[in-house]
């Protein structure tokens, strides 16, 4: 029959609660709950990727994925000091009085551990590496007036050598440039211009890095490699 109703009459009749909709509430407060929660976790784990300290492990070994990690920031350090003119003014920071270095320790030439470079390129290199690996190097190399080249240590540490990540960056002196007492709060005027200096360790002027294109306003061309040791 027509409109004839098949519904169970025993059955309550149904009532619409609003329930469908509820669900679609809750089924995106979930979603976005699952969403902060993750976002919550990755920031945790980038942070705890940015604080962690590289260190090798028990066994003396560690990752390439720790070395890359170590290059890349020993090239920052030496790009920084780059610009700010911390580098060139560590291969310049030279007393003839003392035929050494400035703040290097009595009978040495060269700076260590126990007696850093007291300049930002030295502080930035013991906050970044000292702390956490054995040590560190920093050798000066330059040409000499012949054919080759010679290296100068400027930062030199006899420890046994386990592994090392060793970077490098060139920095061109100039004849105009001067010696400078290069330390923290130091007032020392401006020392003899580089083109004045002798290579001669007999003479008064003597200078390690020599000019070695006399003909030009280049006054040397000198690589320096930042060596980490752990």
């Amino acid at each position: 029959m027509s409109g004839r109703n098949n519904a169970d009459p025993n059955r309550p009749p149904r009532r619409d609660t609003g329930d469908s909709v509820g669900d679609d509430d809750r089924g995106q407060a979930y979603t976005l709950e699952g969403i902060i929660g993750a976002m919550i976790l990755l920031t945790a784990v980038l942070m705890a990727l940015n604080s962690a300290v590289l260190l090798p492990s028990t066994s003396g070994e560690i990752d390439r994925g720790v070395q890359s990690d170590v290059s890349q920031q020993a090239t920052d350090v030496l790009r920084i000091a780059a610009e700010d003119g911390s580098l060139s003014e560590t291969l310049r920071c030279w007393d003839n009085e003392s035929r050494a270095f400035y703040g290097s320790p009595d009978g040495r030439s060269t700076y260590n551990s126990t007696h850093p470079m007291d300049n930002s390129l030295g502080t930035m290199l013991n906050q970044t590496f000292t702390e956490r690996f054995s040590a560190y190097t920093l050798d000066a190399e330059y040409r000499p007036n012949g054919s080759g080249s010679t290296p100068r240590p400027i930062v030199a540490e006899a420890t046994a050598v386990q592994r090392t990540v060793t970077v490098t960056h060139t920095v061109t002196l100039y004849d105009d440039q001067t010696l400078v007492d290069c330390r923290s709060g130091s007032d020392e005027a401006p020392d003899a211009e580089l083109s004045e200096l002798s290579e001669e360790r007999s003479d008064d002027d003597y200078y390690p890095i020599p000019d070695a294109a006399p003909d030009s306003h280049v006054y040397n061309v000198v690589e320096v490699r930042l060596t980490i040791i752990w």
